[in-house]
């Protein structure tokens, strides 16, 4: 992402969210918010039953399966971060923001837990102007806009008031896929010194997808699809060996979720998550 724009990848996404609010078929997308933090364009699609059903029809056609991950994943991190907010947690940490609304969904908690999003300075600049457009209240959030390839994320979180002592959901969502082994190596240690039952939730796409996508229908298709928008996948994890993966790092695999979000968000509905797909959720304890 050039240095002065910001993500249309956080946009299409939160698109996506407004869209699944409308759905019928599946469980609907929570995230009652993103539709305001949208652009015009995306919010006239997503109002329209038509232009809704025919775009939906489209990003099916070139991403199967990638919208029922957005109900899908939605639903599951809202359950966990609501469980651990009611449990004790202090502290919610949205690594690679973009557009997401969970700071302002959860602000009932707002007088006993700190929320810190952290981003890329331009997309953190753009997502405070369309709060404040949208007249959503934000002045319980410290934002942490990082240029990762020159800043320490860990460093400006202190400098901006993070505890590294206080109890910390920290939410990871469809950024790993993106990142070097290192970096996410780098961000799994940081976990494991937080404060004893913090926990860090993310998705991940398996090894096997980007490098024999021929062994998955629709595999083929998706990376075209990602690498002409210049977005190419380049970290994997393989499910049954993610346990052990997390364990190097002393933290504890808690879940980790593929097939059976399909029958608990999607029962019923005619198309499925992509099957190279999961969510996990580690703690440090």
């Amino acid at each position: 992402m050039k240095n002065n724009k910001y993500s249309h990848t956080a946009e299409g996404a939160a698109a996506m969210r407004a869209a699944g609010c409308y759905e019928k078929k599946a469980y609907p997308n929570p995230d009652n918010l993103s539709e305001k933090l949208i652009s015009k364009k995306y919010q006239v699609v997503v109002k329209n039953p038509l232009l809704r059903k025919l775009v939906l029809a489209i990003y099916n056609y070139r991403l199967p399966g990638m919208y029922e991950a957005h109900l899908c994943r939605t639903h599951h991190f809202d359950y966990i971060i609501n469980k651990e907010l009611n449990e004790g947690a202090t502290q919610l940490l949205i690594l690679g923001a973009g557009l997401d609304t969970r700071p302002y969904r959860f602000k009932q908690f707002s007088y006993r837990v700190h929320f810190f999003e952290v981003d890329h300075p331009a997309t953190s600049k753009f997502k405070q102007k369309r709060l404040a457009e949208a007249n959503i209240d934000f002045k319980h959030v410290t934002f942490v806009p990082v240029n990762f390839t020159s800043e320490s994320a860990e460093d400006k979180l202190i400098f901006k008031g993070f505890d590294k002592l206080k109890r910390t959901i920290v939410l990871w969502e469809g950024v790993i896929m993106y990142l070097s082994s290192s970096i996410v190596s780098k961000v799994l240690k940081f976990i494991a010194s937080l404060e004893i039952q913090s926990s860090i939730l993310f998705d991940y796409v398996y090894p096997s997808f980007y490098e024999t996508p021929h062994i998955y229908k629709n595999a083929q298709k998706h990376l075209r699809y990602v690498n002409k928008a210049g977005e190419p996948y380049t970290f994997g994890l393989n499910y049954d060996q993610i346990e052990n993966y997390v364990n190097q790092y002393d933290l504890k695999l808690l879940s980790n979720d593929a097939k059976t979000m399909n029958q608990q968000y999607l029962s019923g509905y005619n198309m499925s998550v992509t099957p190279w797909y999961a969510l996990a959720h580690c703690s440090n304890c």
